[in-house]
């Protein structure tokens, strides 16, 4: 199997790389800084505008590039006669380039612009603050004076919308904290969006992003050297499988699920619920005789295949002949949740591994399996994603693996590079990682899905779509994005208790919020009269 690349996926990149593809804009392709920052300004207040529903907008504006787009947008929204308020955080001296062509033709449009003494001010009469503020050029912390502003920002009640990054969301280094940043409701990324963005040290402060690639030609923000990625929800949208009106079950693949014992047996139950529920038209659990009572009222409306065990109901490397026997029409497989790991499960993994060809999910007790010498059964095996959290990534590595998502970028991508296979390091920010060393970032996370099964979940769902049809990669992609939809959708009752069965009944609900996303704005109801 052949990788058909990024297809309409974004580019995340670095400060670095983002200030690389500026240059060759300028230098290869004869845009002008003041070209790019007008379109920036133009971006940013359309945005601006969709958040307005009556009222100012007031724009926080710093020195810098980040603050003269702000200053653009301004001159814009006030030219359609929208009420702005413009704080600038420096003295206009200290403007220069492409900014401060931005500052003149401001003031040339009659819009004044005020000092940092009237910052409170114009936040409280304002219903959309937009923060323009510091750009990718920020290092290291902020200053206490800075801090100051940021609690000013912050303590508005109404959207806030951060221009590139807000202020505060910096690339941090290992163990760096990130100090003081804006909240926003929403991030307008102009380019492509930054990495520091999906950094789960700042995924509160980001809110929605909103990736703008203004006027860059398009060859720059395309290039295949840069090996990150992210995909915006609507261009998932297309990769789920087609539901045509006239069809049954065995259109929609069979999945099987190698998983469960005598102590983990809703491992199982749990695979095949989430499979289901995403779509596939058979689920079947590979069961012993001991167990099979249990996945029968557990799920009737799974089935089961009664394979040889351990006498207390273990599925043992004696399973294999009778899995691989009845498995000739399954179309993908999850293999490893809650099975065990002693040396009989050793052998399942290794052997299983070997004789099913098909597609294959390989999480929990398989990884601790493969983890005791066992790698050289997955080398190039492209239909295989294996699914870790960080401390099964450590146990397949060796070592531990950092907590940040620089390190677990690196991490990912160099085991799926020398391994040959697909691999999804769970947890906020999921990084899936390729062996042509693309890796593919799903933003986000919830506390919703920190519960016992919700990563039997995931495999589950990952195997469905691989069974209806999607490559490895592609399913391993949707299926983590699906799986944090059904936790957040879980997270809007609360945030605490919800169980791994309810987050794979919401798998549906999931899938249709990707396919129609609520439209939400930040307003109370008594701001909803027309401007």
């Amino acid at each position: 199997m052949e990788y058909s690349g990024p297809e309409s996926s974004l580019k995340v990149v670095s400060a670095a790389q983002m200030r690389a593809i500026e240059e060759r804009a300028f230098k290869e392709y004869g845009l002008t800084a003041e070209e790019l920052m007008e379109a920036a300004g133009e971006a940013v207040a359309v945005a601006a505008s969709v958040l307005r529903r009556r009222g100012s907008v007031c724009f926080v504006c710093g020195k810098g590039n980040n603050g003269g787009d702000g200053l653009v947008a301004a001159r814009l929204l006030a030219s359609q006669k929208i009420p702005v308020d413009v704080v600038l955080l420096a003295s206009p001296g200290e403007l220069s380039g492409a900014a401060k062509t931005a500052y003149d033709r401001l003031r040339k449009a009659n819009v004044t612009v005020k000092s940092a003494k009237s910052l409170s001010q114009s936040l409280g009469r304002a219903h959309v603050v937009v923060d323009c503020i510091l750009g990718t050029g920020v290092r290291g912390p902020l200053t206490s004076e800075l801090a100051v502003v940021i609690d000013m920002v912050n303590s508005v009640t109404v959207p806030i919308l951060a221009v590139d990054l807000p202020t505060g969301v910096r690339e941090l280094g290992p163990n760096e904290p990130l100090g003081p940043a804006i909240f926003a409701y929403g991030t307008v990324s102009l380019g492509l969006p930054k990495l520091c963005l999906l950094d789960e040290r700042c995924l509160d402060h980001v809110g929605h992003i909103v990736p703008l690639p203004l006027s860059f030609p398009p060859a720059l923000l395309e290039d295949d050297s840069i090996k990150v990625n992210w995909y915006n929800d609507p261009e998932l949208v297309p990769m789920l499988p087609a539901r045509p009106m006239i069809s049954n079950k065995g259109d929609f693949g069979r999945v099987g699920i190698v998983a469960g014992s005598p102590e983990c047996a809703g491992a199982a139950l749990l695979c095949a619920r989430a499979a289901l529920r995403t779509g596939c038209g058979l689920a079947t659990i590979f069961t012993t005789a001991a167990l099979n009572p249990i996945y029968k009222l557990g799920l009737p409306e799974a089935t089961t295949v009664i394979v040889p065990g351990s006498a207390d109901g273990r599925l043992t490397g004696e399973s294999v002949s009778g899995i691989l026997a009845a498995a000739g029409n399954i179309d993908a497989m999850v293999l490893g949740p809650g099975l065990g790991t002693t040396e009989a499960q050793e052998t399942l993994v290794n052997q299983l591994i070997a004789g099913f060809t098909r597609p294959m999910v390989v999480d929990a007790d398989a990884l601790t399996c493969l983890s005791r010498g066992n790698l050289k059964t997955i080398s190039g095996r492209k239909d295989i994603v294996l699914t870790p959290h960080p401390g099964e990534m450590a146990r397949l590595t060796g070592k531990p693996v950092a907590p940040f998502q620089p390190d677990r970028i690196a991490a990912a991508r160099e085991f799926a590079r020398i391994h040959g296979c697909n691999l999804l390091l769970k947890g906020a920010g999921t990084v899936l990682a390729r062996p042509d060393e693309q890796v593919y970032l799903n933003s986000g996370g919830t506390p919703v899905l920190a519960t016992a099964g919700s990563g039997d979940v995931l495999c589950g769902i990952i195997a469905s779509f691989c069974a209806q049809g999607l490559t490895t990669w592609k399913a391993a992609m949707l299926g983590a994005r699906i799986h944090l939809l059904a936790g957040l959708l879980e997270s809007d009752a609360s945030p605490v208790g919800a169980l791994a069965s309810e987050i794979a009944d919401t798998i549906p609900y999931a899938i249709s919020e990707l396919q129609d996303p609520r439209r939400t704005v930040p307003y109370d109801d008594e701001d909803d009269e027309a401007p």
